[in-house]
């Protein structure tokens, strides 16, 4: 009895329930992932290993796939070992660098990003021309560089190396200079670029 209600509880945690009844080899490839899943689940461990979970999935069941991992980490710990790094960072909460079989680097993205690189970047679109912007943020304490602009019509954008959270005083300086501020978000590096950025730091690139 405890045996079925233990599998009942897998088949709703995998969405499996539906297709009970069916043969294993005459499900799609996305719920044979999922009846892979449930073996693995059906004695509940506290750590749950998930290699490539996504490889040869169509779109449709990659979301799919994503939200049912989402679901199980509550519970458990899932450690999801891939090579999609996007697929990583949509799903993780901590992220493990590993080279050859040696621990290069463990952490939340936004801490490995600035291992790498310290500070943050800030990207900003305004309306006017790059040497007012230049003036009116030369004030500016906290502000380390400011990258070319990329102008487009009355429009330009500046990528902005910051040494701490200045974003407040950035506003309120372009404001006070009379330039628009159109948009202004984090520039953070791409999960791919400190990936490959950490090898190079441990000499393990290549």
């Amino acid at each position: 009895k405890e045996a079925r209600l233990r599998l009942e509880e897998v088949e709703a945690e995998v969405d499996l329930a539906h297709v009970r009844d069916e043969i294993i080899d005459q499900l799609s490839f996305g719920y044979r992932q999922r009846v892979g899943i449930a073996q693995a689940l059906i004695h509940d461990p506290e750590v749950l290993l998930l290699d490539e979970p996504a490889a040869g999935l169509d779109p449709v069941q990659i979301v799919e796939m994503r939200e049912l991992i989402r679901g199980l980490r509550g519970s458990r710990t899932v450690l999801l070992s891939s090579h999609i790094l996007s697929e990583i960072r949509q799903i993780c909460d901590r992220i493990l660098v590993i080279q050859e079989g040696r621990i290069v680097a463990e952490g939340p993205e936004e801490e490995l990003a600035k291992k790498l690189r310290p500070g943050m970047r800030v990207r900003i679109q305004v309306r006017g021309g790059g040497d007012r912007v230049r003036q009116c943020l030369a004030a500016v304490e906290g502000i380390d560089d400011i990258a070319g602009a990329r102008q487009e019509g009355d429009q330009a954008t500046f990528l902005l190396s910051l040494s701490k959270d200045v974003r407040d005083r950035i506003a309120s300086a372009l404001v006070r200079g009379g330039i628009g501020l159109l948009e202004m978000s984090r520039a953070d590096l791409e999960l791919e670029n400190v990936f490959l950025g950490l090898l190079e730091q441990t000499g393990a690139a290549g």
